[in-house]
């Protein structure tokens, strides 16, 4: 059940998650979610990632026995959900139950301040990790970090972090430069931080992408030709996007630019329907 609720989490099926709940309740061993640490945890992530943040609360408040994996588990839900000063808050409580943090309840924390806003706390919790709880700092720590300050602005001391690291930055870590760059219109610092990441990962597309939304931002599309120009020499292509939908118990997948869903020319119908009605109704 815990592989098939980790498809579920993978996928975003609420429906088959749900009903696996409901089977777990109904068919299974009375109190089998409550007393089975690792079953309730699939859940929760599960309804974390699918957004049924309600449920999530209501089976890690019904679990008898509470370990650092469990109240992890709900850390990084509420923090994925936008849920910051929440996730802050359980971690408090995690203490009271004294139970030790560890790497996975900082990465957590950090990702629930950067998702929030909470640069501040960021910057608290990021030092209090080593000075306090004794943890070792890890690459995806620093890219977190590194993360909250280039959302928040400071992408001087977000350069600095990456370039005092006790390892080298990856993609992660020039990435979430990039993109604090990009979101406060930094060419400048973009390029210099564009082609640190190449070097750790040419062949990914995501930082081209990147620098050409910044070079997009400051009107210069002679560079963005070059830029996809280079992109096409070297083979390096965008990953389209894709999403999953559940209808009647079906889940569909949709891919940008692809027309290989069978219902496709439906789709379109009905798309273009709708987009006559709205012009009808706009004043």
């Amino acid at each position: 059940m815990v592989s098939v609720l980790t498809a579920c989490s993978q996928i975003g099926d609420l429906e088959l998650g749900q009903w696996v709940h409901d089977f777990l309740k109904t068919r299974g061993c009375r109190g089998v979610v409550e007393s089975n640490k690792i079953l309730a945890t699939a859940l929760i992530d599960m309804y974390c990632k699918c957004g049924s943040l309600d449920k999530a609360k209501e089976v890690f408040s019904k679990l008898t026995t509470k370990d650092a994996i469990s109240f992890n588990a709900m850390i990084m839900g509420l923090a994925v959900n936008g849920k910051g000063e929440d996730a802050i808050h359980l971690f408090e409580k995690m203490q009271d139950f004294s139970l030790y943090p560890n790497a996975g309840t900082f990465l957590g924390l950090l990702w629930a301040c950067s998702h929030s806003g909470l640069s501040n706390k960021g910057r608290q919790i990021f030092n209090d990790m080593t000075s306090v709880f004794g943890i070792p700092l890890r690459m995806e720590h620093y890219a977190c970090y590194i993360d909250i300050l280039a959302r928040d602005g400071q992408l001087e001391e977000a350069a600095s972090v990456a370039a005092s690291m006790p390892f080298k930055p990856n993609n992660f870590v020039w990435g979430a430069l990039l993109g604090g760059c990009l979101l406060h219109s930094r060419l400048d610092l973009a390029q210099d931080v564009y082609n640190r990441l190449v070097e750790v990962d040419p062949d990914s597309s995501a930082c081209y992408v990147m620098l050409a939304n910044v070079l997009a931002g400051d009107r210069r599309w002679d560079d963005v030709s070059v830029l996809r120009w280079f992109m096409r020499e070297k083979g390096v292509k965008k990953q389209p996007g894709s999403s999953w939908v559940n209808v009647n118990g079906i889940v569909h997948e949709f891919v940008v630019g692809s027309a290989a869903h069978p219902q496709m020319a439906n789709i379109y119908h009905t798309l273009h329907g709708l987009a006559g009605e709205m012009r009808f109704l706009t004043p």
